[in-house]
């Protein structure tokens, strides 16, 4: 039996999304693409599954039969990019994806955007030689928007960018300083007027989930939202809903937690179950986070 699921979000309420990082064996393909469902108004298809036999496993794989303009990065999983992240432009109200493109010695960033009746071929924020990776952006209430991702090696960094309302140029990528060393997996957010990036950071034996905070003199202040000694990735990420602040992230084998901010600081831990680790299984978990937050 051939099981199929497609997650669509409605461009109305898009905040983010994105597929996945490591793949489980269980699933197959997964595309971005635009399903049309009127002159002006469609949605975001961000994932699609199957569990057909022998079982393909392929990050931007097109499934559906649809025309080739609707479908973002056809040629991504022959390459083996990266998984997608993406956000709904303000100013334009249109969805701008971002991710690692595979070069074949590393990987850059790259960024395409939805024009109203077709995907732009990709622009890209780095070059050269630095391994970049797992990219996230995110959209300021004032139509800003701001990308953050990493450089792996023996001293990773976290490097931002942003493109201002209205515009199509990127700033220069910069490097950000956050007080405490280095961090990894980046996921920025906007807050009260302040750019906020969560990140990871290994110390001796032990994984913290960290968001910094930069300040007017665009230097970095930090607090540490937990530490654990889960040796896998943590995949912080941050959220900004209803006037509501938290993170999230992988805390422990079938546990994704999460923490919210009030009153200056950052809440107890929380968490939820987390028994299927496919994209579809956490999805879920975070969605139960996002709920569960707001039903507070």
């Amino acid at each position: 039996m051939t099981h199929r699921r497609i997650v669509c979000v409605s461009i109305a309420t898009l905040v983010s999304f994105a597929i996945g990082g490591l793949l489980a064996p269980w699933i197959s393909r997964a595309e971005v693409s635009i399903e049309l469902i009127g002159p002006t108004s469609y949605v975001v298809v961000v994932g699609v599954i199957e569990d057909p036999d022998p079982i393909p496993r392929l990050i931007w794989e097109p499934v559906r039969d649809i025309p080739p303009s609707l479908v973002l990065n056809a040629s991504g999983a022959n390459r083996e990019d990266g998984r997608p992240d993406g956000v709904v432009d303000p100013t334009s109200g249109r969805p701008v994806v971002i991710w690692a493109w595979a070069t074949g010695a590393d990987h850059d960033i790259a960024l395409a955007e939805w024009n109203g009746s077709s995907w732009a071929n990709p622009s890209y924020l780095t070059s050269g030689v630095a391994d970049d990776v797992d990219p996230r952006i995110t959209a300021a209430p004032d139509g800003t928007l701001w990308a953050a991702w990493w450089a792996g090696g023996s001293t990773p960094t976290v490097s931002l960018a942003s493109r201002a309302p209205g515009q199509s140029v990127w700033s220069v990528p910069t490097v950000a300083a956050f007080p405490g060393g280095p961090g990894r997996r980046p996921s920025p957010a906007v807050w009260q007027g302040a750019l906020l990036v969560a990140f990871e950071r290994t110390s001796g034996s032990t994984q913290s989930v960290i968001v910094a905070t930069r300040g007017s003199s665009q230097s970095f202040s930090e607090q540490v939202v937990v530490s654990t000694t889960r040796t896998a990735p943590l995949d912080p990420v941050l959220h900004v809903a209803a006037g509501r602040l938290w993170v999230d992230w992988k805390h422990a084998p079938g546990t994704i937690a999460w923490s919210e901010f009030a009153g200056g600081s950052w809440g107890p831990v929380q968490t939820v179950p987390w028994t299927d680790p496919s994209f579809f299984g956490e999805h879920d978990a975070r969605w139960a986070v996002r709920q569960a937050v707001m039903a507070d």
